[in-house]
């Protein structure tokens, strides 16, 4: 069977929601009354410092660098849940599922659970390979925003990121139980149907997301994937140069092209 492409798997979406995150505890740490509120210590203004360039840290990408300066703000600045949070999605972000599931687990006995806590714990507990206690935190990320989208994306790319393509989609169809209308969820549900060698159903869900949302990037992935899995690479090629005289520069759809050019034997650099 032709293989279709996957630049980045849907983990490439890993940690979006954790920035939302950031984000708000930046809103926090900036509001009148955190900024108001007096450190007490040298020390204290210290760990606040620490805790802002953490953040900043975490924001750019830069994990592994973050982790030290959110230890040293633990416990000493005035918003420890950004402190805190910000740590777990670091350890997540560089393999060390069983650190960030503690600091998880730690918020959520502090009262401190929310959907970014319980998203973040399904994450870190896909990537440790413990699977039902990654599905037991998505339904409860879920219980309050079972329409959010994201949600469901990125516990399936955590599982796809330990290649077990069979977990994600069994995420992917919990969001479509919720999210039957979602051209997103059905194109991921195509992509991982078409990993499992099961074309036909692949290419159902394709074409539901081409109807969905036609004219959209992903309206014209699906339609690129699924002639790309499907041996059609002449069709592969006219939607992907559809799609980029349509000014839809998604880079899947460029790495479609590219690889569809490559089989049918054009020059290195030809369009």
């Amino acid at each position: 069977m032709s293989q279709g492409v996957r630049v980045a798997p849907i983990a490439g979406m890993f940690f979006i929601l954790g920035t939302c995150e950031l984000t708000r505890a930046q809103a926090r740490l900036d509001s009148p009354a955190a900024a108001t509120k007096p450190s007490g210590t040298d020390q204290n203004a210290l760990a606040e410092a620490e805790l802002q360039t953490g953040i900043e840290l975490t924001r750019g990408g830069h994990f592994a660098e973050a982790i030290a300066h959110l230890l040293e703000a633990q416990g000493r600045v005035s918003n420890d849940y950004a402190a805190e949070f910000n740590l777990a999605l670091c350890y997540v972000g560089t393999g060390q599922f069983q650190k960030g599931i503690s600091v998880l687990i730690g918020l959520r006995r502090q009262g401190r659970e929310n959907a970014s806590v319980e998203n973040l714990l399904a994450q870190a507990y896909a990537g440790d390979g413990q699977e039902g206690q990654a599905f037991e935190a998505l339904r409860r990320a879920t219980a309050s925003t079972p329409k959010n989208e994201k949600l469901y994306l990125f516990v399936a790319g955590a599982f796809l990121g330990r290649e077990e393509p069979a977990q994600s989609l069994r995420v992917i169809e919990l969001g479509l139980q919720h999210l039957p209308e979602s051209a997103r969820l059905h194109y991921e549900r195509g992509y991982l149907l078409a990993m499992l060698d099961d074309f036909d159903g692949a290419r159902m869900d394709f074409e539901r997301a081409a109807q969905i949302a036609p004219g959209s990037e992903i309206g014209y992935l699906a339609k690129a994937q699924e002639s790309l899995f499907g041996g059609n690479l002449a069709e592969a090629i006219r939607v992907s140069r559809t799609a980029a005289a349509q000014g839809k520069q998604d880079y899947q759809l460029l790495a479609i092209l590219g690889e569809a050019l490559i089989r049918v034997g054009a020059s290195p650099g030809q369009v």
